[in-house]
């Protein structure tokens, strides 16, 4: 479940205006943005505008500091993303009563966009690929890994049982997803990864260009495997887009090759493991509480565009 934090307030803003030296507070608004991990604020203050992020759980300052050397690294080998703000003590994470926060550069980000020009998506996924950079977060079973036929029968059964109103959709997407999970397979070009490209997270921005935004899941992946999810994530359902994206991911120099449907594990395991938390997550919440509605909103999104294997032949098509 989402744990229930007590959202920031100008109290803390202050704090963390201090700590972080950003200077006086001029503003404190939020949060602007909310994902499964915590919410954004707008902080702003004598020296700029600044995002202000709060973690749901307790994040470790050893974890968090890879996040900020990731982010060094991307930033020099071109790769467009927020600057992280360190304490004045030098720590990534500051430690508030019962809650965290952490401070990045402020960018004025589009509202999530698949339709964001392919050549700028392409040419960003490849600096990221390009980027040497060596990571102690090892490859992730939510990247790789099947729920399995029994865990969705029981899934459905359950679903079913406690009349949730998506039982029937899950029902329907059974077999497919069955299926889809028969061509999981081991990526052969390890290297670090964001392994979270969808639209929230790969943004249009204010001035022009993109940006990738939240690297808290980076670690070991397959280039080629994150290479497909992107292009899935931003095709459109368009074999123009996807071979746009694919051809300026090459052209930058880009590593990963789509060549089979092996290729497209990390979509069909990373849309796997979110459809099976969503029904998790709405068994295990009361009636009436509000993330059954949430997730129930979550797992429409599976329904309304649905990853199959026809779509997947489509796009190995369009690239080939």
């Amino acid at each position: 479940m989402v744990t229930a934090v007590r959202p920031l307030d100008l109290e803390n803003a202050a704090t963390i205006a201090s700590a972080f030296d950003l200077g006086p507070v001029d503003a404190f608004d939020g949060p602007i943005a909310r994902g499964q991990l915590g919410q954004v604020f707008r902080l702003t203050t004598e020296t700029g505008r600044w995002a202000v992020k709060q973690p749901f759980h307790p994040q470790a300052e050893d974890d968090a500091m890879q996040d900020a050397a990731l982010t060094i690294a991307a930033r020099t080998a071109g790769v467009p993303t927020p600057d992280a703000r360190l304490t004045n003590s030098g720590a990534v994470l500051l430690e508030l009563p019962d809650t965290q926060a952490r401070v990045h550069e402020w960018v004025d980000l589009a509202e999530p966009d698949p339709g964001l020009d392919p050549e700028e998506i392409g040419v960003a996924v490849a600096a990221l690929h390009r980027m040497p950079y060596r990571t102690s977060r090892g490859q992730h079973p939510w990247y790789r890994a099947p729920i399995g036929v029994a865990r969705w029968d029981e899934l459905i059964a359950a679903l079913s049982a406690a009349d949730a109103p998506f039982a029937s959709d899950l029902a329907g997407l059974r077999d497919e997803l069955v299926a889809l999970e028969r061509w999981l397979a081991d990526p052969a070009d390890l290297r670090v990864c964001h392994r979270d490209l969808f639209p929230e997270n790969l943004r249009g921005t204010g001035g022009g260009g993109v940006c990738i935004i939240d690297w808290d899941g980076h670690g070991l992946a397959g280039a080629s495997q994150e290479l497909a999810h992107v292009v899935w994530a931003f095709a459109c359902g368009s074999a123009d887009r996807a071979g746009r994206i694919t051809r300026a991911y090459r052209d930058a120099g880009g590593p990963g090759r789509i060549s089979g449907p092996g290729d497209f594990t990390m979509i069909i395991a990373s849309l796997g493991h979110i459809n099976e938390r969503a029904c998790t997550r709405w068994l295990e919440s009361p009636a009436g509480d509000p993330e059954r509605d949430r997730m129930a909103s979550l797992f429409g999104e599976a329904v309304a565009d649905p990853l199959t294997r026809a779509v997947v032949t489509d796009l190995l098509d369009a690239v080939g």
